[in-house]
């Protein structure tokens, strides 16, 4: 076998160190550039960041070279084939330099690292091409002219001063793996666990500004990316979408507070805020068909859930966000509706500035937490919530001892546990005279509904369907007795407890009807704080903290997508993302629109209702999606 390691390894290390150099110097350029961003940062944090974010630089440049390095490396003497590997490993260069540059000079409208606007370039190429022919063409065509010179300089010096000679196929093998080996560790940041992410620098850092200094465009941009779907452009005209969106979600007793932030509002009365405890039970799958309160289905696994209903504020008309639990975790607990092609948690939202449903609880009053049944790594969930919503702590499966002797293993763990260990922390905050504010998350009733323990095991295993109704008569149970320890330990008079699902049963129920697929239930439990009564019209789960904020009076800025659930002198919404498609039901019209052209209504084509949805889904889609991409979400 012919090689030439020394001459392939010379280039190979000086084009990885370069590149290096590269994101080095653009991290001091904006460091120096946009100190102002910064300033709040000390010397030892500025160090620290650079210090993080070389593992961040190395991850993202292994990753893009290692494919080419490799076939680089091996034993072939074809001219044509090494040339043609120098030329992409350039290109690859170039366009890392590229997206620095771009980044530098995006970096003052947003104050954060390019991260799906790459996406974005692909749906205004057209533009983008008769921008470059119009008025940069002689800029265009000296770029490439130069860059074709200098890609021809180098091949044409590599192919000069290669010398092949016979090599052992095991020194090929030893070496091509050592060098990719190499590349592997350094791409994933670590020997054990997932491969770096973005989340990983709120691990790191103390504070936004210190993350943002850390990560790197390039990084930001390819791990979001890999998030972001395929989907039409929103046409809607910027400003008039604001306008109505604000109008769609401001209340009587509400004012905006900054035009800089144009969906930033505000309570205003003259009333005190109130120190209710607030228990939230995100409750998986749970779907309103298996819950007799609400069904009247006698499936008989939910008398404690039936039992609380009957007590109160019930809400038979509210609705997910979307299909799956990410969706229904940023509504609850961040107010934000994932449009399609906006960026999900740990893949790129979090660069933006978040608001929480923490953040509306003073720190000296509240104790806030985060619970999940599932492990601490599922969604990187317990990560977000300390470490971008705010939470005081956060806890997973591996913190919560096993209290029944459970018959099969349980990949998202046991409600049981999670709502004892959730009601033992609440005890705690309690006895210590402070005021709390816990947001579970349960997990027994995801698929594949194993086996909990045998006494639930209420019909038999020979059905999805059957098993499904086992784990939520386990679950019900786990409810009931989180009601029964509240009431035992005295918390239960001051508490307010929020049950809704992240989504319904959809790999069970199979349905195209939209409000079918998306219905979910809502129930406020406080018997001693609220009278019982079934609210019918539309709620969903981005109403979440606009309640809480009216039910307590906070009078602090706050921003979600919805609208006081409680509110009932208002017009509610629910706007819902399917895949790439947005929809938006009202009380008595919906709307599915892939932000073209309606996929589907029940409103006449034509008439006041249709163009009503027709604007309030494409202003609602509009004002978030552009609040993000120019960081303006949140302060």
């Amino acid at each position: 076998m012919y090689q030439d390691f020394k001459t392939k390894n010379i280039f190979l290390f000086s084009s990885f160190v370069i590149t290096f150099i590269f994101y080095l110097v653009f991290r001091f350029l904006i460091l120096f550039y946009y100190s102002d961003v910064f300033v709040t940062l000390t010397g030892t944090d500025i160090v620290l960041s650079f210090l993080y974010g070389i593992r961040f630089d190395l991850s993202i440049i292994s990753l893009l070279y290692m494919p080419l390095f490799f076939l680089f490396l091996l034993p072939v003497k074809s001219k044509k084939y090494i040339d043609t590997l120098l030329l992409f490993i350039l290109i690859i260069f170039l366009l890392q330099i590229i997206i620095l540059i771009s980044d530098f000079m995006y970096f003052p409208e947003s104050k954060r690292h390019i991260a799906d606007e790459l996406a974005d370039i692909w749906t205004e190429r057209m533009y983008i091409l008769s921008y470059i022919m119009d008025k940069m063409l002689l800029l265009t065509m000296l770029t490439i002219s130069f860059f074709v010179f200098i890609c021809y300089l180098i091949i044409k010096r590599f192919n000069k001063i290669i010398k092949y000679k016979n090599t052992s196929l095991i020194k090929n093998i030893v070496v091509i793996l050592i060098i990719i080996s190499a590349m592997f560790l350094m791409f994933r940041g670590r020997i054990t666990g997932k491969p770096l992410n973005i989340t990983d620098i709120y691990k790191m850092s103390n504070n936004m500004e210190q993350a943002t200094l850390s990560l790197n465009p390039v990084f930001t941009s390819v791990h979001t990316l890999r998030k972001k779907g395929t989907s039409f452009e929103n046409k809607y005209p910027l400003d008039e979408a604001f306008k109505n969106t604000q109008e769609l979600l401001l209340s009587k007793d509400e004012k905006l507070t900054d035009s800089k932030y144009p969906l930033i509002r505000q309570i205003e009365n003259s009333e005190k805020e109130k120190n209710y405890n607030i228990f939230i039970v995100l409750m998986e799958s749970w779907s309103p068909k298996y819950i007799d309160g609400y069904s009247h289905n006698n499936y008989g696994v939910t008398p404690n859930m039936d039992e609380i209903i009957s007590q109160s504020v019930v809400f038979t008309n509210a609705y997910a966000a979307g299909i799956r639990s990410i969706y229904g975790i940023s509504a609850a607990f961040a107010g934000i509706s994932l449009v399609p092609g906006l960026q999900h948690f740990a893949y790129g939202l979090e660069l933006n500035n978040i608001f929480s449903i923490a953040d509306i609880f003073p720190k000296d009053v509240y104790y806030t937490a985060f619970m999940q049944s599932s492990k601490r790594e599922s969604y990187q969930l317990c990560d977000i919530a300390k470490n971008i919503f705010h939470v005081d702590e956060s806890f997973g499966r591996e913190d919560m001892p096993n209290l029944m002797n459970y018959t099969g293993k349980h990949h998202f763990g046991y409600d049981y546990d999670l709502l004892m260990f959730a009601a033992d922390k609440a005890t705690e905050k309690f006895k210590q005279k402070k005021n709390f504010f816990i947001f579970t998350f349960t997990g027994t009733t995801h698929t594949p509904f194993n086996s909990t323990v045998s006494e639930f095991d209420k019909y038999p295993r020979t059905t999805d369907e059957n098993k499904y109704l086992n784990t939520l008569y386990y679950s019900d149970y786990s409810v009931g007795k989180l009601i029964e320890n509240s009431k035992k330990e005295g918390w239960f008079d001051n508490t307010i407890f929020i049950f809704l699902a992240d989504h319904n049963l959809n790999t069970i129920v199979k349905t195209d009807n939209l409000k079918e697929k998306f219905n979910i239930p809502f129930i406020i439990y406080a018997p001693k704080i609220f009278e019982s009564k079934k609210i019918d019209y539309v709620v969903s789960q981005l109403d979440i903290i606009p309640t809480l904020c009216h039910i307590l009076n906070i009078k602090e800025p706050f921003v979600a997508l919805g609208k006081n659930a409680l509110d009932e002198n208002t017009e509610h919404f629910a706007l819902v993302t399917e895949g790439t498609n947005l929809a938006i039901i009202y009380d008595n019209f919906y709307m599915k629109h892939n932000r073209q052209k309606v996929l589907e209504t029940n409103a006449t084509e034509g008439s006041k209702e249709y163009k009503k949805l027709e604007s309030s889904i494409l202003s609602l889609d509009k004002s978030i999606t552009e609040s993000f991409k120019h960081n303006i979400w949140y302060k």
